[in-house]
């Protein structure tokens, strides 16, 4: 799970040497020298590291009976950003989280994560999507040719939309060829699932 525990002395010894992997070099080579516990856990737990397993692991927070709940069992501590309550007109959504500030109208949203201040446009279908949302609000009579967010009309079908993304309207996001991997200009294919990146604009009318 990468969590360790150190004694600062032992801490400040096992890094005099050229070792700097924990994993791989700190770890194995300290438990020679000083005492070494593991604890056995037996809770949800995921390796994130590919897009593949990040996928995934949002989709099962998604899921009808989700592996991990953040309203009941345990503890859960997060960072209180303040902001609005999400505000959602005449929608239809399934086995989703909807994060704080977000606003959709007119939309169908099915497992999917939709996260802080994301903005989706009327007529949207969004379905089996990560989105990361928004770091800030924008200006509505901003001069932008593409708003923050997903623009009317706009289609999206297993993809991770990272913040700060422009979709225009009438997108359509399917990866219908299946493709594998693949680099484009402003997105990128990763085991089947596309990925919108940070700031990325995506014109009106685009299909991937």
């Amino acid at each position: 799970m990468g969590v360790y525990v150190f004694n600062a002395q032992v801490l400040a010894e096992s890094l005099e040497g050229d070792d700097t992997d924990f994993g791989k070099e700190v770890i194995p080579h300290s438990i020679k020298k000083f005492k070494g516990f593991g604890y056995l856990f037996n809770g949800y737990w995921k390796d994130v590291g590919t897009i593949r397993a990040f996928y995934t692991a949002n989709m099962d927070l998604a899921a009808a009976k989700p592996y991990l709940s953040f309203f009941y069992e345990g503890l859960v501590f997060t960072r209180p950003r303040f902001l609005p309550t999400a505000r959602i007109a005449r929608s239809k959504i399934e086995r989703s989280l909807v994060a704080e500030g977000s606003i959709i109208s007119d939309a169908e949203i099915k497992k999917s994560i939709v996260g802080l201040r994301s903005i989706i446009g009327k007529d949207c279908k969004i379905s089996r999507t990560v989105m990361m949302g928004a770091d800030y609000y924008e200006d509505p009579n901003s001069a932008e040719p593409v708003k923050i967010g997903i623009g009317d009309g706009s289609e999206i079908y297993k993809a991770i939309v990272d913040k700060n993304a422009r979709i225009g309207r009438n997108v359509r996001i399917r990866n219908e060829k299946n493709i594998k991997n693949f680099d484009g200009d402003n997105f990128f294919i990763r085991d089947g699932i596309v990925i919108i990146p940070k700031n990325a604009v995506i014109k009106n009318g685009s299909k991937i």
